[in-house]
């Protein structure tokens, strides 16, 4: 079976981790496990009894039975599952722009895809748009909420009327929601209680910090739920023991540990208004929650030969959007501290009005 190759990940991979100002992280700085006093009697309980408790406590958050709950790898994990699920040969419709493993991983299992667009520059999913992309083959609808790579968040009346769109045609409506937490509490706002062909899922990554937890969930109709349950296992064996100790702890004290993850963000939108939207030839608009959006730089069109100047001169990385489908755009994370963030985006700007005069697209001043 050939693999999809993940030009994204492999790019992230190489460049994320030893960049010195780095604005393309999809999530907030790692927090220190140390913050977790996970008591010994977890540590010491049998994996599959943890992962019954953990199943209740997000039951609890999101309003539903337990049996609607199954724990995942991560988003990854119940992105495999999902597409695993519905199987060789099904067709997934997915956004554009989209993360890569939206689609790639669907592929790569052996799935066909195709997209429908999001409105350009707002970003937003127009349920008439979505519906007339669907083939009498399409299966299940993917998308991001918050969106990724925008930032933009779809209201929950957009995704109740195309949900019952889909389901007048037998279709399921996948929504990863691991940025939603930033727009509100976990399991609040969820389009879990939107329909019976509803499945989200989510992590405690992007939001809280514990990416290296490898703590997901997926919440659905019970059916599904108890299929995707066996085919995580199937993929992934049980999730870790360890992962999932840390895990509810973590979701015990869930607003103290949302504090501490994100309390450095403050008032990022004047922060960003200030040294982008007074740039020369910068295109940006604060998404109205998260911590990554849009940016477009006139006079940039290979976005993919800039960012590795930019590293190459300014140590300052940024994520080429033509990795989601929207060329000559980055995505522009900003859930870093305050002082790396600032002294990024000095660089940045900077290094654009460089760029310009290079390729002949400004003048000195």
């Amino acid at each position: 079976m050939p693999v999809t190759p993940l030009p994204y990940i492999t790019f992230a991979n190489t460049h994320y981790p030893g960049a010195r100002f780095n604005l393309a992280h999809s999530n907030v700085p790692a927090l220190e496990l140390s913050h977790l006093d996970v008591p010994r009697e977890l540590l010491n309980t049998h994996p599959v009894a943890l992962w019954e408790r953990a199943r209740v406590a997000l039951a609890a958050r999101y309003g539903v039975t337990p049996a609607q709950v199954t724990l995942t790898s991560g988003c990854s994990g119940a992105n495999a599952s999902m597409a695993a699920l519905l199987g060789a040969g099904a067709t997934v419709l997915t956004e554009r722009p989209g993360y890569e493993p939206m689609s790639a991983t669907p592929t790569t299992l052996g799935l066909r895809i195709q997209t429908f667009q999001r409105t350009p520059g707002t970003w937003g999913v127009d349920p008439d748009v979505v519906e007339a992309a669907l083939t009498p083959e399409t299966r299940a609808v993917w998308l991001t909420n918050p969106h990724n790579p925008s930032g933009a968040l779809t209201d929950a009346d957009t995704l109740r009327e195309l949900a019952q769109r889909l389901a007048r045609r037998d279709v399921l409506l996948y929504v990863d929601e691991i940025y939603l937490d930033f727009a509100s509490p976990l399991g609040e706002g969820s389009a879990a209680a939107l329909g019976e062909n509803v499945i989200i899922s989510s992590s405690l990554t992007k939001v809280y910090g514990l990416g290296t937890l490898r703590f997901g969930w997926m919440v659905g109709p019970e059916a599904l739920i108890r299929e995707l349950a066996q085919l995580q296992i199937h993929l992934n064996g049980m999730v870790s023991g360890v992962g999932v100790a840390y895990g509810l702890t973590a979701l015990a004290d869930l607003e103290r540990v949302k504090r501490l993850a994100t309390g450095h963000l403050g008032d990022r939108d004047a922060l960003l208004r200030q040294h982008l939207t007074r740039a020369e030839g910068f295109r940006w608009t604060t998404p109205p929650v998260g911590i990554v959006g849009l940016l477009q730089i006139d006079g940039v069109e290979d976005d993919l030969a800039f960012v590795r100047a930019l590293i190459a001169r300014e140590e300052v990385t940024l994520t080429p959007a033509s990795f989601f489908g929207v060329s000559g755009h980055f995505r522009l994370g900003f859930g870093t501290h305050e002082q790396e963030l600032v002294e990024g985006l000095t660089r940045l700007t900077r290094f654009a009005r460089a760029w310009r005069l290079e390729e002949g697209h400004g003048q000195a001043t």
